[in-house]
């Protein structure tokens, strides 16, 4: 089983490498050899990474909790609802409307929340799942602070993941790992604090070198 203390390394190494201009200074990404969405195209999109999150945090702790923090953020709520208010997501919606899957699932779920006792259960596991998703998310946290240290400190630790990087299939398995995918989120979230992204940015200099 691969250590969280490995799984943190190796994603602060992959967003020192491939997402530095996204999550250090936003410039726009290269669109050579890009696709470009259209706008219904881009709607689609939303709607379906949207449905595929929300089906992922109904089984996964930190990512409800990460949800729930979200929702709260004024400025993620403001881009939600322009997005949601656009003619483009508001006509591939009324077409998801009519899929007979889309609308069974909307009748059963509308059903358990009429059942008192279907109802409750789901909200004690809500409530459950939020606790034990908060403490996972202060644990991920702490990990990423304790990780970006290390390599700072430990040459050691930095040639090992220098080394890791060269080799695309062994990135490749460990990007399948499910406990990667539980740290994905994280790491964006951590680059909100200007300390953090301070280290990152010191990381990325010193890696890079030693590529």
């Amino acid at each position: 089983m691969i250590s969280s203390r490995f799984i943190v390394l190796l994603l602060i190494v992959l967003c020192l490498v491939t997402c530095e201009a996204g999550l250090f200074s936003k410039k726009k990404k290269d669109k050579d050899g890009e696709k470009k969405l259209s706008k219904s195209e881009q709607a689609q999109r939303d709607i379906q990474m949207g449905m595929a999150g929300m089906q992922q945090a109904a089984q996964d702790p930190a990512m409800l909790a990460q949800l729930m923090k979200d929702m709260q953020d004024p400025e993620m709520i403001a881009e939600a609802k322009k997005m949601m208010e656009s003619k483009e997501f508001k006509k591939q919606m009324k077409k998801l409307e009519k899929d007979p899957n889309f609308k069974k699932a909307m009748d059963q779920a509308g059903q358990a929340f009429e059942d008192p006792r279907t109802a409750g259960m789901m909200t004690a596991k809500a409530e459950q799942m939020m606790r034990e998703g908060g403490a996972q998310l202060d644990k991920m946290q702490q990990d990423m602070q304790s990780a970006m240290q290390t390599m700072q400190q430990d040459p050691r630790v930095m040639k090992e993941m220098q080394d890791l990087m060269k080799d695309p299939e062994a990135l490749k398995q460990m990007l399948n790992d499910p406990q990667v995918k539980a740290y994905m989120n994280q790491v964006e979230a951590l680059m909100q604090d200007p300390a953090a992204k301070r280290q990152m940015e010191q990381l990325a200099n010193q890696f890079k070198a030693g590529l």
